[in-house]
């Protein structure tokens, strides 16, 4: 279990962090969470609060986003790699909430993609 404080909304994980999240990890309260720097691990379909808003994940994070794993209250994400690679129109990977994805990918066919282009802002 990541360690937090009760009632938490805003959760920045510290740059080294490098670890599987799992269902259980994270509290239900927050509501924008940062993945630091080192992030580069799955995460567990519903291990996310089912009340987060914001999401980035860090510098180096290139995995697979499957379905389950972002939930439908979340409104912003942020891929900070901008070497991210990975595909995001797998039925079902997207929430109907999402409405925006900020990027510093440089993969045409990631920003490209005719499915995500109403949603993909490019962060030079």
């Amino acid at each position: 279990m990541i360690a937090q404080p009760p009632s938490i909304l805003t959760l920045n994980i510290d740059d080294k962090f490098n670890q599987p999240i799992v269902v259980g990890d994270l509290q239900e309260s927050i509501t924008s969470l940062s993945l630091g720097f080192e992030f580069n691990q799955t995460i567990a379909p519903g291990a996310l609060p089912n009340n987060l808003r914001s999401l980035s994940l860090g510098r180096n994070f290139n995995q697979t986003i499957t379905p389950g794993i972002l939930p439908n209250s979340l409104k912003t994400l942020t891929i900070l790699n901008p070497d991210f690679n990975q595909e995001l129109i797998t039925e079902g990977s997207i929430p109907p909430s999402l409405e925006r994805i900020y990027c510093v990918s440089e993969n045409k066919e990631f920003i490209n993609n005719p499915s995500l282009s109403k949603f993909i802002q490019i962060i030079k």
